[in-house]
């Protein structure tokens, strides 16, 4: 599964200016943008380590979407420019102007050739069947995610403030900065306990716009959700499964009897 962190960033200034000099000092923000972007990377690809331990992570969506990435054993890349929080890759405070246009245009190079497949650490929240899985009528997959991809959300209460050198200057970022940049949220979408596996879409090729990836040793699905509407019968979605070479769980969610929660429906447990 190639990464985001295994890749560097590569963008392009592609505007024409009509006065030398102003195009010389935009070229030179420009290049120090990109320089910027490469260096994140880069840093992540040296503290990354080895494969380590595999996770579990959830990704929620339609049932529609859900039984087409069982049918073709894969799932939808998503685009930084198409993600539902307007901060991704944003996470600091652009105040100054200087600042607001070099992070804009790093943000930009990287959404570029890059992907994101976002995850959830578990699939109990009702919020997230509610804005992710058709309000309970999707289906969450369950995945062994190599550790080693997976990125966790950092939720804060305010903008980083970074210095404007930073990205002006091209200075080499630390770890801390590049995951702060590419994996920090506003602290409200705490909830989603959201971890991120980045993309590099040069690696795949485009279906209409739209990317995808393979499930694989580093994406492999151990288990399928259906939400608590999902119209789907669960024996339709358990013979979609049952010609993987492995075995692969499905059962049926359910509102929680004590608590604000979503939980397995066990009426509808596979009998052993």
């Amino acid at each position: 599964m190639p990464t985001l962190a295994l890749k560097s960033f590569h963008g392009s200034n592609r505007h024409r200016h009509r006065h030398r000099h102003r195009h010389r000092h935009r070229a030179r923000r420009s290049n120090s943008s990109k320089q910027t972007s490469e260096k994140v990377a880069r840093r992540l690809n040296q503290t990354l380590g080895p494969f380590g331990d595999a996770m579990r992570l959830y990704n929620l969506t339609s049932a529609e979407f859900a039984i087409s990435n069982l049918a073709l054993r894969r799932i939808k890349i998503s685009r930084i420019g198409d993600l539902n929080d307007p901060f991704e890759l944003l996470p600091i405070n652009i105040r100054d102007k200087k600042l607001r246009i070099a992070a804009q245009q790093t943000r930009n190079q990287i959404a570029e050739t890059r992907g994101v497949i976002c995850f959830s650490k578990d699939w109990s929240n009702p919020v997230l069947w509610s804005h992710y899985a058709d309000k309970h009528r999707g289906i969450a997959l369950g995945f062994e995610v190599t550790e080693r991809f997976a990125i966790p959300v950092s939720y804060e209460k305010a903008l980083s403030k970074v210095e404007v050198d930073e990205l002006l200057l091209g200075a080499d970022p630390s770890e801390d900065f590049g995951r702060m940049l590419l994996a920090t949220k506003f602290d409200d979408w705490r909830y989603e306990k959201e971890y991120r596996v980045f993309i590099d879409l040069t690696q795949h090729q485009s279906e209409g716009g739209l990317y995808f990836c393979s499930f694989d040793e580093h994406l492999k699905l151990n288990s399928v959700v259906l939400g608590a509407r999902c119209e789907i019968p669960i024996g339709q979605v358990r013979e979609l499964v049952s010609n993987y070479p492995y075995k692969v769980p499905v059962i049926r969610a359910r509102m929680a009897f004590t608590k604000f929660a979503v939980t397995e429906n066990r009426l509808h447990r596979e009998k052993a």
